[in-house]
Order: structure tokens, then sequence, then C-alpha cells
């Protein structure tokens, strides 16, 4: 009714005037909203804060594929209790007239057709109903549930469609306009990249704009892992250089030591091959079980603190309007994480490096004892 007063005189031939059929067609109009359910254009269903939170949730069927979304097909969402009311299920077609767009509100179960002001807008320029500025068949792939929390919670009551299978343009048929808002603003930058972002939105930013990241914690669990990461490289240089001295002395020790041993089992007639097999062997038995029992400890070690990492993650609540928790009877739509299997290759791995390092250290320690003839290492021990 835009601006116009909320009242007029009832003559006789006032419904035949202009101002007399703009009141029958608001009338017709208000009869309608009752049959009016909200529709919202997405290009990702997460990228709506009620899917984001776990707020709503996709229950039967499946979600909208990001395939789906960028070539705008016409598939759609419809909610649970609007579904099993109405005979609907994932496979059947629905015609979804879209009627008018209202950017100044958060979409609710009934139809927004006031605005801010509270003043009624059903009737456009001309006094007559909005028509459909856009009619189409969708399939429906699936039913959410939503349990409505918080300011921007999805309606219980309505349809989630590609943003991009909307051809036509709404802008004869807008209830009100507003400002960017969470509600009608959502963009998403990958993860890990905020503060290089506010960098640069430092350097060309808008007065007046207010920008929320939402990550799950994402950034603070990240800071976390960054600096255990450097500890992680600091225990790691530190752990392969006590091995290798400690490889170092044991070579020492029963190898480059061993000269009178290998000069006696050379002159009872044994084969420089059959003394590094005797040198090498004892080495061996000594090495190998060590390595192996290092490398599962550092597995079963490795494992334990990734699981304890990731439980930590996903049970903190780093944002108390959108927290854990807040959906009627579902998980939401976070994302699983599960524990990588990398921690036990990367702990396998290090054990056979270990082990190619005491081999050639203690070949290196077999070929310059075989080097010397036996009466060279009797005279050597001798002095």
């Amino acid at each position: 009714m835009g601006t116009r007063k909320p009242w007029d005189a009832v003559t006789p031939g006032f419904y035949e005037t202009g101002q007399g059929i703009s009141w029958l067609e608001l009338a017709d109009a208000l009869a309608e909203t009752g049959r009016t359910l909200a529709v919202l254009p997405t290009d990702r269903t997460h990228t709506l804060l009620g899917f984001f939170s776990g707020d709503a949730a996709v229950m039967e069927g499946r979600d909208i594929t990001d395939e789906e979304y960028d070539s705008g097909a016409r598939v759609c969402l419809v909610g649970a209790e609007l579904a099993r009311r109405n005979g609907l299920a994932p496979g059947t077609a629905v015609r979804l007239s879209l009627l008018s767009a209202n950017y100044a509100q958060p979409a609710k179960n009934e139809y927004a057709y006031r605005d801010y002001s509270g003043t009624v807008r059903l009737l456009d320029n001309s006094g007559r109903r909005f028509g459909a500025f856009e009619e189409a068949e969708y399939m429906i792939v699936g039913t959410y549930s939503s349990s409505e929390a918080g300011r921007h919670g999805v309606p219980r009551e309505g349809f989630v469609i590609p943003a991009a299978s909307v051809e036509n343009s709404d802008a004869g048929n807008i209830i009100d306009g507003s400002a960017m808002r969470a509600w009608n603003t959502v963009f998403e930058i990958p993860n890990g990249m905020i503060e290089e972002y506010m960098e640069a939105w430092g350097r060309h930013s808008v007065p007046g704009i207010e920008i929320t990241f939402y990550d799950r914690g994402y950034s603070l669990l990240r800071k976390g892992l960054d600096a255990l990461m450097g500890i992680s490289w600091a225990l790691t240089a530190s752990g392969l250089a006590a091995a290798l001295l400690v490889l170092a002395f044991f070579t020492h020790l029963f190898i480059t030591k061993q000269t009178g041993r290998t000069a006696t089992e050379r002159s009872l007639g044994l084969t420089k091959g059959q003394c590094a097999l005797s040198l090498l062997a004892g080495m061996a038995l000594v090495t190998v079980p060590g390595v192996m029992i290092g490398t599962a400890c550092a597995a079963a070690a490795t494992g334990r603190l990734i699981g304890a990492a990731i439980a930590s993650g996903q049970e903190t609540a780093f944002n108390t309007e959108f927290s854990n928790g807040a959906a009627q009877g579902f998980e939401g739509f976070g994302a699983d994480v599960a524990a990588p299997a990398s921690g036990v290759a990367v702990s396998v791995a290090a054990g056979c490096a270990i082990l190619a390092a005491a081999a050639a250290m203690q070949i290196a320690g077999v070929l310059g004892n075989l080097k010397r003839e036996p009466m060279d290492m009797f005279g050597r021990r001798g002095e």
C-alpha cells in the first residue's frame, strides 16, 4: 500500500474506482499470504547460516550438489514437516511461483509482507497484486529439518533452491530493501585466510561495514596446531640428532673398536664377508628391535595426540550464537573430521630412515675394519 492512508470512505460505486479496486486487490493478496511459503535462493546450502551452524540439516534424500548450484539446476530442498503434510518426497516435482523479494528481513515461516516500518507491501505501484516474476518446476532432492534457532534460522516450512536457477529479475517485485546484512549477504573465503583478507580489506575498506567470520574455530585451532608444529619440528630435529649420536656410539663400540676381534677371526681363516656378517649381525640384534619398538610407540603416541586435538576442536564452542547442540535431535551440518592415517605412515618412514642410517654407518665401520690386514691390526692393538 506504500504510504497511502490505511482507510477510505466506502461510497456507492467505490469498488469500481481505481482506489476501490486497489482495496479489493489488497484483500485478495492478504488472503493468499496464508498459502505463501518462503523460498531461499542460495549459492550453497551451507552459506545459509542455519545450515552452517547446525540449526538445520538435510534429513531425507540428499543435499543439492555444487554442480547443480553452479549450473542452476531446477532442484530444491523442502522442509520435512511441509513435505510430510503434503505427501512430498525426494523425486517429487513441485511448481514454484516466485512472487516477491524481501531483503530487509530474515526468511520466516509466515509471509514477510511488511517492511521494517510495519507498512503492508502487497501491491505494486499501480495498486495491483504482485505477479509472479519467475515460475518453474523444481525436483525435490531432499528434505530438511530446522530448529529456527537464532536470528538467521531457516524456516521449517519452505524451499531452498539454487540462486542460479532464477533467470528473471525481481526488480519490480521487491517488498523492502536493505543494506548488506547477515541474512542477505554471505561470502566465503578459504580456511585460514581471515588475517590476509582483513589486511586487504583494511586497504580498501568501506566505512560502516562490519564483517563477521564464522569458521567453527578453525583459526584458533590452526594457531594452536602451528605452534605445535614448531615444537614438533624442534623435537624431531633433537630426536634425530640423539638417534644419530646413539647409533654412532654403538657403531664405534661394537664395530670400529672391534679390531682385535676382526684380526683374530681373519687369522683363524674367516673371510672378509664372514667377518662383516659377524659384526653386522650383532648390531642388527640391537638396532632392529630398538627401531621397531620406537616406531610402534611413536605411531601410538601420534594417533592419541591427533585424536585428542580433533576431539577438542569438535567439542569446543567458539561462537555462542552459532554453537553446537542447538539443533533438535540431529547432529547438524558440521564437517566430519577423522584422525588421518598419515601419523602411522610418518612413524614407519622415520623408522625406516633410522634403519637405513644405522646400516650405512655400520657398513662404513665394517669396511674400515676390513681394509686393514690382521698383522697391522695386531700391531696397532699392541701399541
